[in-house]
């Protein structure tokens, strides 16, 4: 049943993420948040790289969506920190973005789709490491309803993964992992004790 109608839920889960995207561009542009740049940027790269992988490989899929929101997205929250002159760079976020040029490479080298998918998930997760690291450690930073809309558009998009590829459901799951754990760093509770532990110290 849910396959018969995947046009319409895989269009309204790429909705959903990208209200979550302007909601987080409009908070970076009003300085509510401040961003890691080179983690925008390399996103931007990864998700790119990943998507062209498969379409070159098996064609378009309408679970794709998603990927093409969350390219753009990216592209968009990375120019909109760079241009309003609110984000972050930390040395280590270098070795982070090195990691994501890796993948390109071996995009450009071996042109496998499992191998690109694989290894773009993986430097996709590394990078973002600087956002959850800084979502543990001051939640308000983070702090985005973005968040929680973009988890319900991956579960919205990995029920109509049911019956394809597998490479065809590895992004979704990955980034309904990632939404998933940011929304539950960023939860209101979480903010309020680092906010008791910050006056107590």
């Amino acid at each position: 049943m849910v396959q018969e109608y995947s046009f319409i839920v895989n269009l309204i889960a790429g909705l959903f993420l990208a209200s979550a995207q302007y909601i987080y561009v409009i908070q970076v542009i009003k300085k509510q948040i401040t961003p890691s740049l080179l983690t925008w940027m390399g996103w931007s790269i990864l998700v790119s790289v990943a998507l062209i992988s498969q379409i070159v490989e098996y064609g378009w899929n309408w679970t794709l969506i998603g990927h093409v929101f969350s390219a753009f997205g990216c592209t968009f929250i990375f120019i909109s920190a760079l241009v309003s002159k609110n984000f972050v760079i930390r040395s280590r976020d270098w070795r982070y973005l090195y990691l994501g040029l890796a993948c390109v490479i071996l995009y450009i080298v071996f042109s496998d789709p499992w191998s690109t998918t694989i290894f773009a998930i993986l430097a996709d997760a590394l990078l973002g490491m600087p956002t959850i690291i800084k979502a543990f450690h001051d939640p308000k930073t983070e702090k985005s309803i973005g968040w929680n809309i973009a988890l319900g558009c991956w579960t919205l998009t990995l029920i109509t993964c049911k019956g394809n590829y597998l490479i065809f459901i590895l992004f979704p799951a990955y980034s309904f992992l990632f939404n998933g754990v940011m929304t539950y760093l960023t939860r209101d509770r979480r903010i309020l004790f680092a906010q008791e532990k910050s006056q107590l110290s």
